[in-house]
């Protein structure tokens, strides 16, 4: 008998959020299917380290996760820890590896 191992080889998922005239203050994650798998990755903590969801801003968040291949989904939630918050995100950029989604 042969034994296969696999190693679940990590990609980098770029996302970059652009929130409009207010700022948001829930803790905030995306979950994203592909064809291979699915991540589920909080946007806590922005790539240059300044609090994120704040009025009029763009911000970057790097994670190294596993590679879900094609991407089919996305779903971004917050878990409305500060009640009467509306988030107005108007655009969403995920890039994986060398392939950017909008």
């Amino acid at each position: 008998s042969t034994l296969v191992l696999f190693q679940l080889i990590g990609v980098d998922y770029q996302i970059k959020t652009i929130t409009g005239n207010q700022s948001f203050e829930n803790n905030v994650t995306i979950k994203i299917r592909g064809d291979s798998g699915k991540v589920s990755i909080p946007l806590s903590t922005t790539n240059n380290g300044t609090q994120p969801f704040q009025a009029n801003a763009t911000d970057l968040f790097v994670h190294r996760e596993n590679d879900v291949g094609k991407i089919k989904r996305i779903i971004i939630e917050h878990d409305n820890s500060k009640e009467n918050q509306t988030w107005n995100l108007k655009k969403i950029f995920i890039t994986k590896g060398k392939f950017s989604f909008k």
